[in-house]
């Protein structure tokens, strides 16, 4: 039988493992957020900077086709969504699985539009609530007041992301590592609401660390992005499993990920000044750190005009493979559909690899845990497994140091 937990966030989520699967662009795909939920974890699919509600229209489908009856997310960057309001759409119907406990509290109001999403959670008080019992259900987590106005929302749960955490985060929190940041934030909270711990947990004495710590749950990102069912390409995975290589041989250290904007400029995305993103380093971040030394303040504008032509043409060369990813994966799921079996383009060539020497990959400072290409049940299976070994470990600690006194 499968090791289960229970925490609030489990109670309040309808999973049985406090693991998080995060949303990452161009990363979260149905086929990981499905493997994910028939370990009894939470899955995310990410919006990202979607912009055709179409497209994640497509991923909500193909996730309930896999997983009929998970409870899942969706994740939003609120500044995108600012802009492209409608994609709020594809969520606002999505019924709630029936395997989901029926007695969660009632939804948030719906603000009238994705650009109002934001700013009532991050202003409004939350409730007050009682911690989950093993007698209770999850109605101890009570619903807003009625008399609540539509406009004021109340927060379920609060992620407190440190800084070892791979892609965007708040420069501000760079400074303060995960371990650190967790107990302040669940002291701050109380009982109030959820804490999620994130950054830098790749494996279960991770998530043993921050269940005692104070957090209810876990967010991971990492850990799955080299899963064999996330998007991406499959030379990014291998950049991901050498860089866990050097770290483990001793040769990667805290050079193995920066944190940089330069690829938000060489994106063309722009980021609400405050936020920079944690990457593997490569030959960009490289010359950017050089540069730096040089120029000062200037150096991400130099070094963006300097890589963007053959960043461009690497890029290219990744969506082209993406199209084809897409193009076996609806033949795959058009096989299984119809039991019959349907032709798959063929694998891109070899000489069509992007170089992710040029391209980034978003990666934390756990990225010396990820091992390989796995499954992404495996990699579930593994991490609650030693989750339940470092927990019983502790317990035995308490044990031995009692019958000493």
């Amino acid at each position: 039988m499968a090791v289960q937990f229970r925490t609030e966030t489990t109670d309040l989520l309808g999973c049985t493992a406090p693991i998080i699967c995060a949303p990452m662009a161009g990363v979260s795909s149905p086929e990981l957020a499905a493997a994910v939920a028939r370990r009894g974890g939470f899955p995310f699919l990410a919006a990202g900077y979607m912009t055709d509600p179409l497209l994640l229209r497509q991923d909500i489908e193909r996730f309930k086709q896999l997983a009929p009856e998970a409870p899942f997310g969706v994740g939003f960057i609120t500044w995108t969504l600012e802009k492209h309001p409608q994609m709020l759409d594809e969520v606002e119907h999505v019924p709630v699985p029936s395997s989901q406990p029926t007695d969660l509290p009632s939804p948030r109001p719906r603000p009238p539009s994705g650009s109002h999403l934001a700013t009532p959670v991050r202003t409004s008080p939350a409730p007050a609530r009682t911690p989950p019992t093993p007698s209770s259900s999850p109605k101890s987590i009570p619903s807003p007041p009625r008399s609540t106005p539509p406009t004021v929302w109340s927060v379920d749960a609060v992620v407190a992301q440190g800084r070892g955490a791979g892609g965007h985060g708040a420069q501000a929190a760079a400074s303060i590592d995960t371990l650190a940041l967790v107990p302040l934030v669940a002291d701050a909270v109380g009982d109030r609401c959820a804490v999620v711990a994130a950054g830098a947990i790749a494996d279960g004495r991770g998530l043993a660390a921050a269940l005692m710590l104070g957090a209810s749950a876990a967010a991971l990102g990492t850990a799955f992005a080299a899963a064999v069912e996330a998007r991406g390409d499959d030379a990014g995975k291998r950049r991901l499993v050498a860089a866990a290589r050097r770290d483990a041989a001793g040769h990667g250290g805290p050079a193995t990920t920066v944190r940089t904007r330069v690829f938000d400029g060489l994106r063309r995305i722009a980021w609400p000044e405050g936020y920079d993103m944690r990457v593997l380093a490569n030959a960009v971040t490289a010359d950017e750190a050089k540069t730096a030394e040089e120029e000062g303040a200037g150096a991400k504008a130099v070094v963006v005009t300097r890589w963007q032509a053959r960043f461009d043409a690497e890029a290219e060369k990744a969506a082209a493979n993406a199209r084809v990813r897409e193009e076996r994966a609806r033949a795959q799921a058009a096989e299984a559909d119809r039991g019959t079996r349907a032709r798959a383009p063929p694998p891109p060539a070899e000489a069509s690899r992007p170089n992710f020497d040029v391209l980034h990959v978003c990666a934390g400072e756990a990225v010396g845990l990820v091992r390989g290409v796995f499954r992404a049940e495996a990699i579930m299976d593994r991490i609650m497994e030693q989750a339940e070994d470092a927990l019983r470990l502790g317990c035995a600690v308490v044990d031995r140091r009692a019958a000493r006194l």
